[in-house]
């Protein structure tokens, strides 16, 4: 008798957990800087001076952001590399860098704020960064490397 009821038991837990509807996993939200995070790589731009515009032919350049910070660099040619960092802000529509460091020292403590429009693994920005006194407009479409 003791082995019916133990075994009742158990076929009742067994059918009672089957019926319980299973809790989902919590659906993790990411915040618009955590959106950016990773490593992307330059696909497409131009940079608009006051009297010409460079079509920017050279992709070998890397951006990499984590944590509110972010680097880039690009060997130029066989001697020159150019590279810099800070922190990053992104609100999903702006994203600001704080230059903290880079190869261009008129460039180390600017502020530089994008328009962006961010899609799966295409990052688009637009700016205005000032280098030496002169303003020069940012046109860059980045892919994010997987």
């Amino acid at each position: 008798m003791k082995i019916f009821q133990t075994i009742a038991i158990v076929l009742a837990t067994m059918i009672a957990s089957c019926s319980t509807p299973k809790k989902e996993a919590p659906v993790e939200t990411k915040t618009p800087t955590q959106e950016l995070e990773g490593v992307w790589k330059l696909t497409a731009g131009k940079h608009i001076y006051p009297d010409t515009v460079v079509e920017v032919t050279n992709f070998g350049k890397v951006k990499i952001l984590v944590g509110g910070r972010f680097a880039h660099g690009i060997q130029a040619t066989d001697s020159t590399v150019t590279a810099g960092g800070g922190t990053y802000e992104y609100d999903g529509q702006t994203y600001t860098e704080n230059i903290k460091y880079f190869t261009i020292p008129s460039l180390v403590g600017q502020s530089v704020k994008f328009e962006t429009s961010l899609e799966d693994v295409k990052w688009t920005i637009s700016g205005t960064v000032t280098v030496d006194d002169e303003d020069i407009k940012i046109e860059e479409v980045w892919k994010r490397v997987e």
